[in-house]
């Protein structure tokens, strides 16, 4: 039997009206340029260890910077200027750097930054726990995002699904000025409210008619805007591409922000209560695009845009707000709590806790896999997508797992009154290689990044 865990968090307020009865306190911080990988926050610490200061000019130096690099087998992207900037005011705002007193630009590690810049690289999960730490008590959203999850879809123990166009849903290239909304996009956009809340149920908790009337006035509002300019794609004049836009991409791209706004709002969906005082729109759907990896990083939830079940962004909580916990399924968060106080606990089981459930879950996702390719061999990101929504792992914690399984398929293991073997491979199949498969966070296995998966599975 599947071993489960409730992790709904505790409350005894109407789901409607928050999870809380209490409101949240106001973010310090609105600024979404600061929030990129964390492992660069380490990174600039570091670099301000061997220096007297660190300016801007420094940091995106090809030379002395943040040129890429990988940190933990992760190729870290050279930040933008207006990231640098931003790194420095959050980490300034930390209080782990100062700004010089003659020269603004000039930023100082402080004893308490260098403190944090050998926890970085002694131990990085407790760095991640303190930048969790860190971040909500400027931004708040961090454990708003989680709590509003569990408004959203308590039954559901706060999964929700974004619904997005069908794959094969292609449509044609328009005049950037062509706003007509057709039966056909009408469908598509229902079609896929309906699928997210037919394979996930409540995963979809608006109201059908309020949302196509938003996904619509996005529609036309996208419409209404200036073409954006793209020089490595060619969009300039006579490209053709300035002034014509993929209907697919216009229709996504209203569907998802139209989602964002109503269902990250002050006053949750059939909600009558603000959660914030002064806060009409806590996430914009600007900063939910960075919202999402961030808050993955740090192990709060779990997303994916590449399900191969539904179209559209997963996402899941990995953890709960709770009185207690028990040591082997939960780790407590410190300065992490709803509103009413109660502290976020993260659940990071045990591998004997786990462990058959894992194994089980696993090889049940990897047959469905297998079936519906018609393949041995299939994406393990696919896998891993399946097994952490359905068991509420991070993506980090996923690697940890898979990769105690896998040594221990090196030995006969069972599962299920079954024999098993787990075979791992770096290579890729035709479908990862686009750039769609290409953007997925790949699985770690014995410090190698892997991509596709195979069980064999015998009775005992």
């Amino acid at each position: 039997m599947i071993k489960t865990v409730d992790l709904r968090s505790e409350s005894k307020a109407s789901p409607r009206d928050g999870v809380h009865a209490a409101r949240w306190r106001l973010p310090e911080d609105r600024d979404a340029n600061s929030l990129i990988d964390y492992h660069l926050y380490g990174e600039v610490l570091r670099i301000a260890l061997g220096e007297p200061f660190i300016t801007p000019e420094k940091l995106s130096s090809p030379e002395e910077g943040l040129r890429n690099r990988f940190r933990k087998f992760l190729l870290l992207q050279k930040p933008t200027q207006t990231n640098v900037r931003g790194l420095l005011s959050i980490l300034a705002r930390f209080g782990w750097l100062r700004q010089d007193e003659t020269d603004r630009l000039r930023f100082i590690i402080t004893e308490e930054g260098r403190t944090v810049a050998a926890l970085s690289q002694s131990d990085e999960v407790k760095f991640r726990r303190l930048v969790a730490q860190r971040l909500n008590e400027r931004y708040v959203i961090p454990a708003w995002f989680i709590a509003r999850l569990y408004t959203l879809n308590p039954s559901g123990q706060g999964e929700v699904v974004l619904p997005a166009p069908r794959r094969g849903f292609v449509g044609e290239r328009r005049n950037w000025k062509d706003s007509a909304w057709t039966p056909e996009l009408h469908l598509e956009a229902l079609e896929a409210a309906r699928t997210a809340n037919r394979l996930m149920p409540g995963s979809f908790p608006l109201n059908e008619g309020t949302w196509l009337k938003a996904v619509r006035s996005t529609w036309n509002d996208l419409a209404s805007g200036k073409p954006p300019r793209n020089s490595r794609a060619k969009t300039g004049l006579g490209s053709g591409r300035q002034t014509t836009f993929g209907v697919r991409g216009r229709l996504l791209h209203a569907m998802r922000e139209a989602t964002v706004e109503l269902m990250l709002c002050a006053v949750p969906p059939g909600g009558h209560k603000p959660d914030f005082s002064d806060l009409p729109q806590p996430i914009h759907p600007r900063a939910f695009k960075v919202w999402c990896p961030r808050l993955s990083e740090l192990e709060f939830i779990f997303y994916t845009d590449y399900h191969p079940a539904a179209s559209g962004r997963i996402i899941v909580p990995c953890g709960a707000f709770r009185s207690a916990a028990p040591a082997d399924t939960f780790e407590k968060v410190e300065g992490v709590s709803d509103a009413a106080g109660k502290p976020l606990f993260l659940f990071r089981p045990s591998w004997n806790w786990i462990r058959e459930s894992f194994l089980a879950v696993l090889l049940e996702s990897y047959q469905a896999e297998s079936k519906r390719l018609g393949a041995f061999y299939v994406s393990l990101l696919a896998v891993r997508d399946e097994v952490c929504r359905r068991l509420r792992l991070s993506a980090d914690l996923f690697d940890e797992l898979i990769e105690i399984a896998y040594e221990e398929t090196l030995r006969d293991i069972s599962v299920k009154g079954r024999l098993i073997s787990i075979s791992l491979e770096s290579d890729m199949r035709p479908e990862q290689r686009n750039a769609v498969g290409l953007n997925q966070r790949p699985v770690y296995v014995q410090k190698v990044p892997q991509s596709l998966i195979a069980i064999r599975s015998s009775k005992t």
